[in-house]
């Protein structure tokens, strides 16, 4: 009796073993569908992988880059995760400006919606200083990348990304991948 009772113990752990496994591929599955390559569990993307993405999406991000363009705000922070960015009774995104007690409501339909594509796409932080309009798609600890507009056509510098390493055009005018590293800009590293 005992022997039996064992198999069947046996055959139940293995089941549950599986179970797990199964559960935790899943998860992990949903974690990258959800919240992209971000942080230590994802690889940082390649300048090919978002050279790619851009160009499958580049009208979403024109659209952004040329609404934060015109805005009268020169510091602007839309993240995927925080209360910056929601939606209105009217399904428009709005969102606080930075230094700013007021929502800015974006009523363009079409800018709302480019907005939740990129962000819903794994890209995790929208922001405009100065000259430029960044979309950051990974970041972890003091390395992040991902995608560059220059509003005036200048070449994006440690005014539009702070420890910016390295620079790389992409196909568009005045559109750049960027990788900023604390570590290699400590060190005096800069884009050619």
């Amino acid at each position: 009796m005992s022997k039996i009772n064992n198999k069947y113990l046996r055959a139940i752990l293995k089941i549950i073993i599986l179970i797990a496994i199964i559960f935790f591929v899943l998860y992990a599955s949903f974690l990258y569908l959800r919240f992209g390559m971000t942080g230590t569990l994802f690889p940082a993307p390649t300048l090919r992988q978002t050279e790619r993405f851009f160009e499958s999406n580049r009208e979403d991000f024109l659209i952004v880059a040329q609404y934060l363009s015109n805005t009268n705000y020169t510091s602007i922070g839309i993240t995927d995760s925080s209360p910056s960015i929601m939606e209105n009774a009217s399904g428009h995104v709005q969102f606080s400006a930075r230094g700013e007690t007021e929502r800015i409501i974006v009523s363009d339909e079409n800018v709302s919606e480019a907005i939740r594509l990129i962000l819903n796409s794994g890209y995790r932080i929208i922001s405009r200083y100065s000259y430029g309009v960044v979309f950051t798609r990974w970041f972890m600890m003091d390395n992040s990348r991902g995608i560059v507009y220059s509003i005036d056509g200048r070449i994006p510098d440690s005014d539009t990304i702070l420890f910016l390493t390295e620079l790389h055009p992409l196909s568009e005018e005045n559109w750049f991948f960027f990788i900023e590293n604390f570590s290699e800009y400590r060190q005096g590293i800069r884009p050619d």
